[in-house]
């Protein structure tokens, strides 16, 4: 009585498992391992969608075809991940499929078939032109990653088939052998291992095209505003020339409106019993004459000074606006796109090379700057000593005449000699004939020369600041990085 008992209980205990199982794989019962299955094809689909992750951005254009680069490794990264991760959810909605076993795991070998097709057709082509357009060691580690899937894959057919072969012949919930779904998870468990080197790959190349464009678009930012800060600077160096010019204007025409203030002087107050000396006509006009002249000069002196120094203000404009911290056959941004484009190559040590030279390139564009300044610093305290020394001329043209109305003052007076106005005037002629017009071209053209000097050394400080820029460091770090990707 207990043993048909206990053959009751068994009985209804497989009828309650065959009905209340839930469907799975296109049967209407449970099948052992299925909940392992459906771990390897979340794994599986999770990694085929991160394949493409780093590859969608969107490219500056600084780094002549990289759109087109990026295009060919994303397109088929991307057709080939969707249909990867076709397969594996194809092989989730499977495990809970109430269909027919044939319509449910032949929906899995049909996506299966979909991405055998397009690798097929793509997947040789693709790694050719990885090749040739993008770099020789990517396309080797791409197809590397590509041979390991390849070698992996076919399990998950073979075993899905042999799973659909077995539940056709299962009627019954007792049927079902416990190590059924056995080889199909270690397919989708091999195949799983094999995924992270063709996900790394194709993320690696992301990255890198990402931090490349990034690096080159970001040069491009600094360099594009250089240009103005040059000028900044010049109009900086270029107001100590203005004061230069406002110091020459306001000594310079003190001492030339003491030189014709004097000439009225003399022409309203030289009179009286001084008119009665010896030649007194000839000897006022020759006074007059004298601080006429000198004023003259002081005047031309001025003006031809601050036409030198405005002269030099705009050479200096125009040499830091087409020559200086430039070149006609490279550019200062050529390291900054060899890096760049190198980094695109993926090849083995580019993120090496790029992270050893990235710093010492962008710091081409400020040091174009610092020794712009280097190149005005230099010269400022220059101009400041000039300065100085034109004061001091100017002050000493001025002794010239400053005592002139006082040394007169004696012949004025009553009961003068008849030749003192004849005396004093002679001093004057003496100093007239010590500054004639040759002698004072000569100290015109000391103070023009030396603003000549001055703009000279801006100018060749700026022709050596281009030498070694673009004869040194530019040259050179363009063929450190080369030799960087080649020899480490």
């Amino acid at each position: 009585m207990e043993s048909l008992r206990y053959i009751c209980w068994a009985f209804c205990l497989a009828q309650f498992a065959f009905v209340s199982g839930h469907p799975e794989f296109g049967t209407p019962f449970k099948v052992p391992q299925t909940s392992a299955v459906i771990q390897g094809a979340m794994d599986v689909s999770r990694l085929s969608a991160s394949i493409d992750d780093t590859l969608n951005v969107m490219m500056s254009g600084f780094i002549p075809n990289s759109e087109s680069k990026r295009l060919l490794v994303v397109n088929f990264a991307d057709e080939f991940s969707r249909k990867l991760k076709a397969v594996a959810e194809e092989l989730l909605t499977a495990a809970s499929s109430n269909s027919n076993v044939n319509d449910t795991l032949n929906a899995v070998l049909d996506k299966y078939a979909e991405l055998v097709t397009f690798y097929n057709s793509n997947g040789n082509a693709f790694v050719s032109d990885v090749s040739s357009k993008v770099g020789l060691y990517v396309s080797s580690e791409i197809w590397t990653a590509l041979e390991f899937i390849e070698s992996a894959l076919p399990d998950v057919k073979v075993t899905t088939n042999m799973l659909r072969e077995a539940l056709l012949s299962v009627s019954a919930v007792g049927d079902v052998p416990a190590g059924l779904l056995r080889p199909l998870v270690n397919a989708l468990r091999n195949t799983k291992a094999h995924l992270p080197l063709l996900v790394y790959v194709f993320q690696r190349v992301g990255v890198n095209f990402q931090t490349a464009d990034t690096f080159i678009a970001t040069f491009k930012q600094d360099e594009q505003p250089l240009p103005d800060k040059f000028q900044r600077d010049t109009a900086t160096f270029n107001g100590r020339l203005s004061t230069l010019e406002a110091a020459v204007e306001t000594s310079f025409s003190t001492v030339e409106q003491l030189f014709s203030a004097t000439g009225t002087r003399l022409s309203n107050e030289l009179k009286g019993d001084v008119e009665d000396q010896n030649n007194f006509v000839k000897l006022k006009s020759d006074l007059l004459s004298f601080t006429s002249t000198r004023s003259l000069f002081v005047k031309d002196l001025k003006q031809s000074i601050q036409l030198a120094s405005s002269g030099n203000r705009q050479s200096i404009v125009n040499g830091v606006s087409q020559v200086y911290y430039s070149d006609s056959s490279q550019k200062v941004g050529s390291p900054a796109l060899q890096l760049a484009q190198q980094l695109l190559e993926s090849s083995a040590n580019a993120e090496f090379c790029h992270s050893k030279y990235a710093a010492l390139v962008t710091d081409l564009l400020p040091l174009g700057r610092i020794r712009l300044n280097e190149c005005f610093d230099t010269e400022r305290p220059r101009l400041q000593k000039l300065e100085e020394l034109l004061e001091t001329y100017a002050l000493m043209v001025s002794y010239d005449v400053e005592d002139m109305w006082n040394n007169l003052k004696p012949c004025t007076a009553e009961c003068t000699k008849s030749d003192c106005l004849s005396k004093i005037t002679s001093f004057y002629n003496k100093l007239k004939t010590a500054r004639n017009t040759a002698k004072l071209t000569r100290a015109s053209n000391f103070f023009l020369s030396a603003l000549t000097a001055s703009l000279n050394r801006v100018g060749l400080c700026f022709t050596r600041v281009n030498f070694l820029t673009f004869l040194n460091l530019v040259p050179t770090y363009i063929e450190d990085a080369k030799q960087c990707v080649g020899e480490n």
